[in-house]
C-alpha cells in the first residue's frame, strides 16, 4: 500500500489525519491541502487507495473492493505506523469509505469529515440495487461499470480518461470543451463513460502539465479495475 506521509516540525495538538481520496483519484488528489495541514500542525497520512497509483492491485474480482476490505486496509496502514486513532477526512467515494471506516472501527477514530459524500444509515432490509437498475438517474454509471467495458474505455488512453474525468467548470473548461458538459452523462445508453467528450479534448484549467502526466502515469501503474471495482 502506497501512502504519503507528512509530519510538522512542531506537533502542536498530536492528531493524524488520514485523507482518503475519490474516484477517479490517487493521493495527489490532496496536493494543495496537504502542506497547509501540515503546517498547522497536524500529521497527515494520504494512501493511494486498494487498486489506485502505487498500491497494489490485490485482484481482478470486483468483490475484493468491497468496503470491509478497503476498511480493514486503512486499519492495517494505521497497525503498521503504530498508530490508535485518526480523524478521517474522506473526498467523493472517499468519504463513503470514511463513514464506513467509522462503523466498522469506532475505536480507532476520533472523528469523520466528509467531502460531497454524505452519510446514509445502512438498511439491510432494503437493496439500494434494485431501485438503482430501475431509476438509475445520475447513477448510472454504477451500473456501466459492472461491464468489463468500462475498465477496457478508462485503460485505453489514460491519459485522454483523466482529461475528461477530473474537470473544472470554469468558463474556461466550458469553452474548451464545448456543449457536452451541459448534457446529462447516462455511460449505459451513450455507449461509455466518455462518449460525450470529444477524442482531442484540452486538459482542465484545474491540472497543470505536469499534475496531468503524473495522474496518467499512476493510473498507468493501476489500471481501472480497482477504481471501477469500488
Amino acid at each position: 500500500m502506497h501512502y504519503v506521509e507528512g509530519t510538522p516540525a512542531t506537533i502542536s495538538n498530536n492528531i493524524t489525519l488520514l485523507l482518503v481520496h475519490g474516484f477517479p483519484d490517487t493521493w495527489f488528489g490532496w496536493r494543495h491541502q496537504l502542506l497547509p495541514l501540515i503546517r498547522a500542525g497536524y500529521r497527515c497520512i494520504v494512501p493511494d487507495m486498494r487498486g489506485y497509483g502505487e498500491s497494489k492491485v490485490v485482484s481482478r474480482e470486483a468483490s475484493a473492493y468491497c468496503m470491509e476490505n478497503i476498511c480493514d486496509d486503512i486499519c492495517a496502514l494505521l497497525d503498521e505506523l503504530l498508530i490508535d486513532k485518526v480523524l478521517l477526512v474522506g473526498h467523493d467515494w472517499g468519504g463513503s469509505c470514511v463513514w464506513n471506516f467509522a462503523l466498522h472501527f469506532p475505536v480507532r477514530t476520533l472523528g469523520v469529515i466528509s467531502l460531497c459524500t454524505p452519510f446514509y444509515p445502512n438498511n439491510p432490509s432494503k437493496n439500494p440495487w434494485k431501485m438503482n437498475l430501475s431509476k438509475p438517474g445520475r447513477f448510472d454509471y454504477q451500473i456501466y461499470f459492472q461491464t468489463d467495458a468500462a475498465e477496457q474505455e478508462l485503460d485505453q488512453d489514460a491519459e485522454h480518461s483523466i482529461k475528461c474525468l477530473i474537470r473544472s467548470m470554469s468558463l474556461k473548461d466550458t469553452e474548451n470543451t464545448g456543449d457536452f458538459m451541459k448534457l446529462p452523462w447516462r455511460p449505459t445508453q451513450d455507449g461509455g463513460a466518455l462518449a460525450h467528450f470529444p477524442h482531442e479534448i484540452q486538459k482542465s484549467d484545474m491540472l497543470t502539465d505536469s499534475d496531468l502526466k503524473y495522474y496518467a502515469w499512476q493510473f498507468k501503474q493501476s489500471g481501472f479495475i480497482g477504481p471501477v471495482g469500488w
